[in-house]
Order: structure tokens, then sequence, then C-alpha cells
């Protein structure tokens, strides 16, 4: 038996057995069968667990949640950040990436600096922005 890995960008996407030998770009040779080296990065003849990707998509409630109640009192006051906050919580996630939710975050967070809430709108903003855990995903 012949066993064999399909590489797609340096990434194990498959794993294949065949009676006869295969030729073809993006297969390699491997010693044994075992579906363990799926979505492991193929380097230099070795399967590396691939670093854990950030967590950018996170759930409504988790971003309602990085609020603090201070902050969100304060929003309820402005009907621009209201609406923006409205549709943040009322989607069906929070894409941290979203260039509406980028802006939409910047300008809330401008808006409670304005209002004496935070010291800094742009670090505020990034700490809002920062990537999700798993316990946020959706």
């Amino acid at each position: 038996m012949f066993n064999y890995a399909q590489i797609k960008d340096g990434i194990v996407v498959a794993v294949q057995q065949s009676t006869s030998e295969i030729s073809k770009e993006g297969l390699i040779s491997i010693p044994e069968y075992s579906t363990e080296i799926i979505n492991k990065l193929y380097m230099d003849g070795d399967f590396i667990d691939q670093p854990p990707r950030p967590i950018r998509i996170i759930s409504t409630g988790a971003m309602q949640r990085r609020f603090t109640i201070p902050e969100e009192v304060f929003i309820s006051g402005d009907a621009a950040a209201t609406v923006i906050k409205s549709r943040l919580i009322n989607s069906a996630y929070c894409d941290l990436d979203f260039q509406d939710v980028i802006d939409g975050i910047n300008y809330i967070c401008g808006v409670l600096q304005a209002g004496g809430v935070i010291a800094d709108a742009t670090a505020r903003a990034i700490e809002l922005l920062q990537d999700g855990v798993s316990s946020e995903q959706p």
C-alpha cells in the first residue's frame, strides 16, 4: 500500500492510500496512513502543529460584556452610539475585523472620552477590538 498526504499552501488537507504509486503535484509519500497529520503544517519534511489562529469572530453577548456598566449607561444618552451598539449586539455575531464594527467602536470610544467616562479612546478601542477567547466564540 502507498500512503500519501495532500498538501495545499503548506498544510496537510487530506491523507489517502493507494494500491499503486501516484506522482502528482501536492501529494507527498508518507510512511504510514494517519489522519493525525491533517491540518498540520508541512515544513522541511516534518509535520508541525499550526499555531492557534486568533479568534476574530465573537458572539454579540461577548461584545456586550466587553463594555462596562458606566460605559453602557453613557452610551444610552447618545443617539448615534446607541444605534451603533444596538447593531453590534443584534447581529448574528461580531466580526472584529469588519470595518463597520471598527468604525462603530471608534465612534463609541470617542463619545465616551468626550464625556469623561474614559481617558483614552484609542486605547479603549484597542481593548474592545482585541482577539477573542474561546469562551467568546458564537
